[in-house]
């Protein structure tokens, strides 16, 4: 059997209102409307950012202890890296709509969007151009180790793995949405149940 057991690590003093919440090495990552701060696990605040408009996506993209970046989707389209320890956020686009979704990819050359319209955009930083579009999509997510393969989720029930030659594409049958792809294995939260699931 493959039992995972947990135990009570920390225990903050407070309660939390949010919209989004992530958990980094050393810090609790608590998201309300359009200001998110980074907590210390003892309870005391590390850092607060404020934005123009309402955070609507929020992911960790890694980084050193007490150094994670965490990049952040808002409502009016706009897409920063925010570092822990780092008082002012990095901008990095202005997509026309609001952000359902975002990635960056392992170079930190690429964003993989999703807008409210489920339209998915791959926007090359260094050309500042949109350099790939799809339809009907619902998450994105690059593959960690891999800079030029990306998979998503669809509204149809599908996981799409595809590269950016465009000679290699895989589809595969899921309910859910994509939260992370590591080399071989992608992962999804599945939509009936609640659960994670994952496959090669």
């Amino acid at each position: 059997r493959n039992d995972m057991r947990y135990k009570i690590t920390h225990r903050l003093p407070r309660t939390f209102e949010c919209n989004l919440l992530i958990v980094s090495h050393n810090h609790l990552v608590v998201c309300r409307e359009n200001t998110f701060k980074a907590i210390r696990f003892a309870g005391d605040t590390l850092n607060e950012w404020s934005f123009s408009a309402p955070i609507r996506y929020m992911k960790n993209i890694s980084g050193a202890v007490d150094k994670e970046g965490m990049l952040v989707g808002l409502s009016n389209g706009e897409i920063y890296t925010v570092f822990l320890h780092c008082t002012y956020p990095f901008f990095h686009y202005r997509h026309p709509t609001v952000i359902r979704c975002v990635d960056i990819c392992p170079s930190k050359t690429k964003l993989a969007i999703v807008d409210e319209d489920r339209k998915l955009c791959i926007y090359d930083l260094d050309a500042a151009k949109i350099v790939l579009q799809d339809t009907n999509a619902n998450a994105v997510a690059f593959n960690n180790e891999l800079d030029d393969i990306f998979a998503f989720t669809t509204t149809n029930k599908k996981a799409v793995i595809r590269n950016f030659k465009g000679d290699f594409e895989y589809s595969h049958k899921t309910d859910g949405f994509i939260v992370h792809f590591s080399a071989s294995t992608v992962y999804t939260l599945l939509s009936s149940t609640n659960a994670m699931a994952s496959f090669k």
